[in-house]
């Protein structure tokens, strides 16, 4: 309900200010999903959540759950903490949850803000969920965003979204670390395609 709230107020601030979304019908209307968008600003996950038409549950740094008040918000509008540098049991366990009960997981592969769009190594998360789910991936490209004014009037702030991805065929069963991050390095290559 929460999520509802905050996303109509956002959509009456930024679709105004000149929020745009191109490519919103290659997005599957039900069954999990996994959104991999580029990171470079505070603003992309909010940018994500208003373009797109479904409840997207996002993985977010640990730290940011330390703020008492912040974290309950988070935690009341689908975001969930992972502890980044080291494999998250309870991180992994909640993501395949999202997936097995047909949600959006929404991902940010680079896993931290990348401001000047450099080809940062992407992390081999979201293949390993990809793999395990037989989810598709969505990627996804912001743009816009990394100025310190979010406004479509002065520069085009764009939610871009590209073809599914799939990574569930008989190669993929039994993937090492080799081949999922050729899947994820194959996914970030898209995202970087769409900016």
């Amino acid at each position: 309900m929460l999520y509802r709230i905050v996303r109509w107020l956002l959509r009456l601030i930024f679709v105004p200010l000149g929020l745009k979304t191109v490519g919103l019908e290659k997005m599957p209307a039900d069954g999990p999903i996994i959104i991999a968008a580029n990171h470079v600003s505070m603003w992309d996950p909010f940018m994500v959540a208003l373009a797109l038409k479904r409840t997207v549950h996002f993985m977010s740094k640990d730290e940011i759950f330390k703020i008492t008040p912040l974290g309950w918000l988070l935690n009341k509008v689908y975001v969930f903490p992972v502890k980044r540098g080291t494999p998250d049991t309870a991180a992994i366990k909640h993501s395949l949850t999202v997936l097995k009960e047909g949600n959006v997981l929404g991902i940010f592969p680079e896993g931290t803000r990348n401001r000047e769009h450099e080809k940062l190594k992407p992390h081999a998360g979201m293949a390993l969920f990809a793999i395990r789910s037989g989810a598709p991936v969505l990627p996804v490209a912001v743009t816009g965003t990394e100025h310190g004014i979010v406004c479509g009037w002065i520069w085009p702030l764009r939610v871009i979204v590209g073809e599914p991805l799939y990574f569930s065929g008989e190669q993929y069963k039994k993937a090492g670390s080799a081949t999922l991050d050729e899947v994820s390095q194959e996914i970030m290559d898209k995202i970087l395609d769409l900016i």
